[in-house]
């Protein structure tokens, strides 16, 4: 996932794991949380589900954008989103 900030500069990148950490399984997945008060563009999202849907990761990526979700969501995005660069280290 280090490429994505060069491709996509002006965005900001979460990473959050739906179940809590250390408690995830083989199947679990990560959502990849795009920051900004704005949804991206119909194709940019098409080319970062495509991308994500052919790599080879041993998880699903859901990738969610903090614009489009409810505040109710975005409280349990807050308790375990980390920065993108973050990511491998949990």
């Amino acid at each position: 996932m280090t490429y994505l900030p060069s491709n996509f500069p002006d965005v900001k990148f979460n990473c959050s794991r739906p179940a809590p950490i250390g408690t995830a399984k083989p199947h679990s997945d990560i959502d990849l949380v795009i920051m900004g008060d704005e949804l991206l563009p119909v194709t940019t999202m098409r080319i970062l589900r495509d991308a994500f849907d052919d790599s080879d990761m041993p998880f699903q990526v859901d990738i969610v954008e903090w614009a489009g979700t409810s505040e109710e969501f975005r409280k349990v995005i807050a308790l375990s989103a980390i920065p993108l660069e973050n990511c491998n280290a949990t």
